[in-house]
Parts: structure tokens; C-alpha cells; sequence
């Protein structure tokens, strides 16, 4: 399988997960070349998906395999105070 997307990483969060399935191949392509990374909060919005602690399991050791991008506790502020932001903003912003 070629790699798709210039060979870039991405960090996909849980709607890109979502939505996989429409490109389906090069998702697909995209994994096994190491095109896709996570971090800790899109894993547990993953994990809560799973429907039993086998589906837990088996998920949480694929997921483990991905590039892991770590939050900072910087970087989880700015993102809080943009959502703030959006949210005054006017009613529903911070959900588009």
C-alpha cells in the first residue's frame, strides 16, 4: 500500500475516527505507514466506544501502537480558554 497524504503525520482526533470508513484505503494505508498519531484524551474518547473489556482491550493495544502526541498541561489551558472563547462567542459556536 502507498502512503497517502505526502507521507504527513496527522493527528486524528475522535471525528476523524469517525469518519475513516469514507476513505476507508487510504486510512487504512495511512496507519500502517505511521501516518496517524493520537493523544491520551482522543484514546479515552476511543475507549469509551468499546463494549466489553475484550473490545477494550484489543482497542487500547491497537491504539497503543500509534505515534502518541503528549498534551501539556500549557497546551490543555490554551485549548480551555479558546473553547471559552468560542463559547461567548454566541450560543452552540464552541460545538461547530
Amino acid at each position: 500500500m502507498a502512503a497517502p497524504w505526502n507521507r504527513r503525520v496527522y493527528l486524528a482526533d475522535t471525528s476523524a475516527w469517525a469518519r475513516a470508513r469514507h476513505v476507508e484505503h487510504d486510512w487504512h494505508a495511512a496507519l500502517a505507514d505511521g501516518q496517524i498519531a493520537t493523544c491520551d484524551v482522543v484514546v479515552l474518547e476511543l475507549l469509551y466506544s468499546t463494549r466489553d473489556g475484550a473490545d477494550f482491550d484489543a482497542r487500547a493495544g491497537e491504539l497503543g501502537l500509534l505515534r502518541n502526541a503528549p498534551i501539556k498541561p500549557a497546551v490543555l489551558a490554551a485549548a480551555r480558554a479558546a473553547f471559552r472563547a468560542l463559547a461567548q462567542r454566541h450560543a452552540l459556536f464552541h460545538r461547530s
